[in-house]
């Protein structure tokens, strides 16, 4: 078995390792999705490292690199062994690489998410020195399931939107982002997303960042002057022609993010996994 950094290895490979990795999780994943998702969340191949049997990809850590709440990062953005090589410690070699290599590559901080059911992988990362910093919630429903309150004040205009009033309404949020709800996120990831701001009157109140082939809710903020007037209600509503995926998520609120986790259960997303945030100072 050779364990060696992804920096020569095509984005195909590492798509159909992690559709390996991941074959006996209740999902599928889509492959487009997963590329998508590692250019959002910032995948660095010379930074990210497998374990190679007979030529393919059995184990791997993917790491993505960015700014995150101002301090320059690197993030997990994927760690999978296939089923029949689990339980022989690749997990905790491969991230040991990464580790080493990250160091020598400017950053301050390592970033990752794990399930809060995953005890196995938590020990592993108190093991390499990660401290837990925040706790998130996670929400889906089905598109149809979802029962929206459209505001009908005339002066109330949505539409589309560039990429740049995510930055210009950041204090319209209650919390910081996670790194893959983050503005570095969404500016890898534009192509794909659809931003729209809601106008009352002509004066932004409120604005919606959405992937529509995956149902992803990148982020959703209303100013706190015009809350409870079903401005977020309308927004998600506004998006509702364009969406590819028969289903909505909201992943990684803060638990203690009270006003957006009332609006999403006031609109019928149910509560599903929680996770914890965890740093490691480089």
């Amino acid at each position: 078995m050779e364990l060696r950094d992804l920096s020569d290895i095509s984005m195909d490979e590492i798509v159909t390792a992690f559709q390996n990795a991941f074959s006996d999780y209740a999902v599928g994943f889509d492959r487009t999705q997963i590329s998508r998702m590692l250019i959002r969340r910032g995948y660095v191949g010379k930074l990210s490292f497998a374990a190679f049997e007979c030529g393919r990809i059995v184990a791997f850590t993917l790491t993505g690199i960015g700014e995150y709440s101002g301090v320059r990062s690197c993030y997990d953005c994927a760690t999978g062994v296939s089923p029949e090589y689990r339980g022989r410690g690749l997990s905790r070699e491969l991230l040991g690489m990464a580790m080493r290599r990250i160091r020598d590559c400017g950053v301050s901080r390592y970033v990752l998410e794990v399930l809060q059911s995953n005890d196995k992988a938590i020990s592993l990362y108190y093991d390499h020195g990660f401290r837990i910093v925040r706790d998130y919630d996670c929400y889906n429903q089905s598109v149809e399931a979802l029962r929206f309150t459209k505001i009908t004040d005339p002066g109330l205009d949505i539409r589309s939107a560039g990429i740049e009033v995510v930055g210009k309404m950041a204090s319209f949020c209650d919390f910081a982002p996670s790194w893959q709800n983050s503005l570095d996120s969404i500016v890898r990831g534009r192509e794909n997303l659809i931003v729209n701001i809601a106008r009352l009157s002509g004066t932004p109140v409120g604005y919606c960042v959405i992937d529509p082939d995956n149902g992803d809710i990148a982020q959703i903020a209303v100013s706190r002057n015009h809350r409870r007037q079903g401005i977020a209600s309308s927004l998600l509503s506004s998006v509702m022609d364009y969406m590819h995926s028969p289903t909505m998520k909201a992943l990684n609120i803060p638990t203690d993010g009270v006003s957006l986790k009332s609006f999403l259960e006031a609109v019928n997303f149910n509560k599903g996994l929680s996770q914890f945030e965890m740093h490691r100072d480089i």
